[in-house]
């Protein structure tokens, strides 16, 4: 077994469907557009992966550092790209919230939360009534660009860590959206924007601490989230090319750029909850991961604009913009607020009946390995295979 082999074996759960032919062609494409951007880095390492972690990293072998790309977040992007725009009941959405939760207890170890939370997806099945992405081509084009974003994002990390100049010049522009915060509108603007939107919400000494919390965190967390703003600054501009050579509206690569930000915050939740409940702490859902994710989409949101102007975009872009605010409300409404005040609630009031649910035996374990099977998934050790790019 060669040594990427053994480390995906050990880190993940990988489908009995392997990554093929189609998968070859589709993470090529992206991978085209990717190194396009720097053509003589354009022989690092990338595999791609279907496993139940959705999630991708890059991983320093004694070959050298591999990009790993899991094709099970394009999945996850999709299907929460419906909930937005199409679910018209809260229903449809708790379906896939428990979906997401019974993954994430499999993988850490939960199977009796695993096993609630199927029970509540087959449940549920009956509100599952959304077309397919494909129904709709400009809302296809979106997903894919999410998609794209991810993968763009990691690309970047993996030349940072192959290429001392490439990082550094990534290193500059991360130092520069850090410090987009300095331009910001004063404090009483952000409060009387903020009351606007949300009129019965917060008093506004309470908003001055949730900033200064928030600043506090982003000063604590300067160099990791220079580096994760440096990747996102990279990954928008391989999607304003791509949209370029296309032929598509540059404005979708904002769009797209925003939504896969505010799925992979929702993906998050999830993950820190499960793992709160894993370690008895308090249910909030939102860990260091999540407030980083935070602050990232808040500053690369805050500099679109820029982007824009950077890129040479001429068309404007005020319908844009307003659509994003837009597809942020619906947001906040249609999946991160029935996530974090409805579904999780729920699911709190049935952890606080079980026994004790941080206990992990090993037949607990073994059980989490059933579902996942039962799930299409194969915890074998020869698993998960991977598609070399």
């Amino acid at each position: 077994m060669t040594e990427i082999a053994r480390y995906l074996a050990a880190s993940r759960i990988g489908h009995l469907k392997e990554p093929g032919e189609a998968s070859k062609i589709r993470y090529d494409a992206l991978l085209s557009l990717c190194r396009g951007f720097i053509p003589s880095l354009e022989n690092v390492p990338v595999v791609v992966v279907y496993s139940l972690n959705k999630t991708s990293e890059v991983v320093t072998f004694s070959s050298g550092p591999t990009l790993v790309f899991d094709q099970y977040i394009g999945q996850a992007l999709n299907t929460l790209t419906r909930i937005l725009y199409w679910a018209d009941d809260e229903r449809t959405a708790f379906r896939y919230f428990a979906k997401l939760l019974a993954e994430e207890c499999v993988l850490t170890g939960n199977a009796d939360l695993a096993r609630h939370a199927a029970a509540v997806h087959v449940e549920l099945d009956r509100f599952w009534k959304l077309p397919t992405i494909a129904s709709a081509p400009e809302k296809l084009e979106e997903v894919l660009l999410q998609e794209l974003f991810v993968f763009a994002h990691e690309y970047c990390h993996i030349l940072m860590n192959a290429d001392e100049s490439f990082a550094e010049s990534r290193h500059r522009i991360g130092e520069l959206l850090l410090s987009s915060s300095d331009r910001a509108p004063s404090m009483k603007q952000q409060y009387e924007q903020y009351r606007a939107r949300y009129p019965d919400s917060t008093t506004y000494e309470d908003f001055v601490d949730a900033c200064a919390e928030k600043e506090r965190f982003i000063a604590k967390s300067g160099e990791a989230l220079r580096d994760e703003l440096s990747c996102d600054d990279f990954a928008l501009s391989v999607l304003i090319h791509a949209c370029k050579t296309l032929g598509r509206p540059p404005g979708l690569a904002f769009r797209a750029a925003f939504l896969c930000m505010r799925h992979i915050r929702l993906l998050n939740y999830v993950r820190a909850f499960v793992r709160q409940v894993r370690d008895g702490q308090e249910l909030s859902a939102v860990n260091d991961r999540v407030r980083l994710l935070q602050a990232r989409q808040h500053q690369v949101r805050g500099v679109f604009s820029l982007a824009a102007k950077a890129a040479g975009i001429k068309e404007d872009l005020a319908a844009t913009w307003s659509e994003i605010q837009t597809l942020s409300d619906d947001h906040d409404s249609r999946l991160d607020d029935p996530l974090l005040f409805g579904f999780f609630p729920k699911v709190g009031d049935v952890v606080s009946k079980m026994t004790d649910p941080s206990m992990l035996p090993r037949s607990n374990l073994q059980a989490c390995f059933d579902l996942a099977e039962l799930m299409g998934w194969s915890p074998r050790e020869d698993q998960p295979s991977f598609l070399q790019l």
